[in-house]
């Protein structure tokens, strides 16, 4: 028989909740896992342990994505929430930029990340683009008379 290890976890580390959302940064050294209990755990795929965890949402994870330009960047969004964060995860101390979205339920609203825009939907049927730099709304146009809950850019048509 095999010797069972024990290796304690610090508890600000561990990820708890059901697991909502989950991303793979572009260069594959963390994993990004969102919970129903409002907070992100950072895994290493290199060491296999937990790097960190951020804490900002009042809802659940519902998206998580990777900066497809800057691994460092990690955008994340909550239902029943109406902020969408940026965290840089060199900093896990606070949201590097905050997006101010109407989100007053618990239906999943995905986004997309094109050059330095981040698109997203409303609740209201908007469509919402925001410089990811600044943080500032760039446009805002109704769309549709129904909610707008997933946003996807594609890329062969610019």
């Amino acid at each position: 028989r095999g010797k069972r290890l024990k290796r304690r976890i610090p508890s600000d580390h561990i990820l708890t909740g059901i697991v909502s959302s989950i991303a793979v940064s572009p260069t594959s050294e963390t994993i990004a896992c969102g919970s129903f209990s409002s907070a992100i755990t950072l895994f290493s795929t290199n060491r296999y342990v937990t790097v960190g965890r951020l804490e900002a949402h009042v809802g659940g994870i519902t998206c998580l994505k990777y900066s497809p330009y800057d691994d460092n960047l990690l955008f994340s969004g909550a239902r029943k929430d109406n902020t969408l964060y940026c965290w840089d995860l060199r900093n896990l101390s606070a949201p590097y930029l905050s997006f101010q979205r109407p989100c007053r339920t618990h239906q999943r609203f995905y986004f997309d990340i094109r050059g330095d825009s981040l698109y997203t939907g409303t609740q209201d049927g908007d469509l919402l683009i925001f410089d990811f730099k600044t943080g500032r709304l760039q446009y805002q146009q109704r769309m549709h008379s129904d909610p707008m809950g997933s946003i996807s850019y594609h890329p062969l048509f610019n």
